[in-house]
């Protein structure tokens, strides 16, 4: 009876460390890219006498540039029955959170996806290997419902474009 009771008390939890986001090397090219579309939409809004539109795309630009410059920090997850924590500073618990996906990515690592039950950047994409998503999905399952996540728009132009 004893060791029954200390069974079911016992906490299920997973602990690891992923980066913050996926990196891409960009070269040259990239730059050129991003340089070339700035200049035309620049153009553009001089042409259209939209100023302020032109010194939104130039601000966007430099900003675009010095991101995709920036290295991904090493972040610890932790998942257990309490819900989802993200470095020291961010937990999720359960009620939080409306479901859970799993997206498998062949060259990559996997994504454990939730969708918080809020209107502002509800969802949270955590990078992990294959090992760690499938002891996520067993703990996620007995407090969420798991959907099937269908990447957007703006993640396939932004996986395209390797941003």
């Amino acid at each position: 009876m004893y060791n029954k009771i200390m069974e079911n008390k016992e906490e299920k939890e997973i602990n690891w460390q992923a980066a913050e986001y996926r990196y891409f090397k960009k070269g040259w090219d990239w730059y050129l890219w991003v340089s070339g579309i700035a200049t035309i939409l620049f153009i553009f809004a001089l042409w259209q006498k939209n100023f302020f539109f032109a010194i939104f795309i130039v601000i966007a630009a430099v900003m675009v540039i010095s991101i995709s410059q920036r290295r991904p920090r090493i972040i610890e997850f932790k998942i257990d029955n309490e819900g989802i924590y993200i470095g020291k500073d961010t937990a999720y618990k359960y009620d939080e959170i409306e479901w859970f996906a799993i997206r498998h990515r062949p060259e990559s690592l996997n994504e454990i996806i939730i969708k918080k039950k809020t209107l502002v950047n509800p969802i949270v994409k955590i990078q992990a290997d294959s090992k760690i998503t499938s002891k996520a999905r067993k703990i996620l399952k007995e407090h969420l419902e798991e959907k099937e996540y269908e990447s957007s728009l703006l993640d396939a132009i932004l996986e395209r474009f390797r941003f």
